[in-house]
């Protein structure tokens, strides 16, 4: 996605933005905890 954003800015979407802002973040969230874990 970050690839379309800076690249490809004019075909960026406000639905695509949604997705981003509300499915994957979660999922991002979630290898960013697990990464913080294991650097303990």
């Amino acid at each position: 996605m970050r690839d379309i954003i800076i690249h490809e800015y004019f075909g960026v979407t406000l639905d695509m933005i949604w997705v981003v802002a509300t499915e994957d973040i979660h999922d991002l969230k979630a290898k960013v905890e697990e990464i913080i874990e294991s650097n303990k």
